[in-house]
């Protein structure tokens, strides 16, 4: 081969170690995190639940749409999967992270009162995007902001892997009320670029209070819109919420959650979801949902 030939190839793979190694240094899009990046949000791992398993007995995993129909399903959650993260942006003072879990389970449900319980299999991706801070120059971090957070649904179906199914209902917006103020308006779910909650200053509770939940969604023209709200409070489960003026817009107007007087403080997560009847009564599709995981703070 000639020794012009054998300097281009030559430079040819000097040029791509450099791309590769400028590629696995970059702080923008890296697939890889540090220690200590990694130990500051093990440290906040409650913050990154996908949610508690419910249960059959809790008397709060039933929907009543009308007086003549009535729904119920309740989920025993697997053990989730390790936090996974991957840094979108990082310098020396700041870090952009997104986080994903995953999660399997089972989802027990009746179509109507008195009928045979049927079950389903189901896959659950979790992810959250967070904000990171640092005053040494990345020796140590800690964390600042948190987006909300989205759960969707995936296909669960062993013999041919794990693939997303798009959920048949879309949640718009969502609005947290305590004693006739507005505390949370989101209307974005989990991105990198927000909405933000600091956590410094999340929006806050007092036990004893209540809370109504205001949910819109779009849906299918014609699909009933099976809407709860699932707050992580020790004496609370799912409980529905109702479009009374059938506008798209789910309440708990009529039923408020109330904070229990001997709660403990610190932060929660709210997790409102919604998914048509179809979805339900589908006993070949997996169990097709979406859900928002909102923080706020019990004082």
């Amino acid at each position: 081969m000639a020794k012009n030939s054998l300097r281009v190839i030559a430079l040819i793979v000097i040029g791509l170690a450099v791309v590769a190694a400028a590629g696995c240094g970059s702080n923008s899009g890296q697939s890889t995190i540090s220690q200590s990046l990694q130990s500051a949000i093990d440290a906040q791992s409650a913050l990154f639940d996908v949610g508690i398993s419910d249960a059959e007995s809790s008397g709060g995993v039933t929907v009543l749409q009308t007086s003549s129909e009535s729904y119920s399903w309740y989920r025993h959650f697997g053990p989730p999967s390790s936090i996974s993260c991957t840094v979108l942006v990082q310098d020396s003072s700041s870090a952009l992270v997104r986080i994903s879990r995953s999660v399997e389970g089972a989802l027990y449900y009746r179509l109507m009162a008195g009928s045979a319980k049927r079950l389903k299999y189901f896959s659950q991706d979790f992810g959250r995007f967070a904000k990171l801070t640092s005053t040494d120059g990345g020796t140590s971090w800690s964390l600042a902001q948190l987006s909300p957070a989205s759960a969707k649904s995936t296909r669960y179906s062993p013999a041919l892997g794990v693939g997303s199914v798009p959920c048949d209902i879309t949640i718009t917006r969502v609005m947290i009320i305590c004693g006739g103020a507005v505390i949370s308006d989101i209307s974005v779910e989990a991105t990198a670029g927000g909405p933000w909650y600091d956590l410094s200053s999340l929006p806050k509770v007092t036990r004893g209070c209540t809370m109504e939940v205001k949910v819109y969604v779009t849906s299918l023209a014609g699909e009933k819109v099976l809407a709860y709200v699932w707050p992580s409070l020790k004496t609370t489960f799912r409980a529905p919420l109702y479009d009374e003026v059938a506008d798209g817009v789910f309440s708990n107007s009529s039923n408020y959650l109330t904070v229990a007087t001997n709660e403990t403080t610190g932060v929660k997560s709210l997790i409102v979801g919604a998914f048509s009847r179809d979805t339900l009564s589908d006993t070949i599709t997996p169990y097709d949902y979406g859900a928002w995981h909102l923080l706020y703070q019990v004082e």
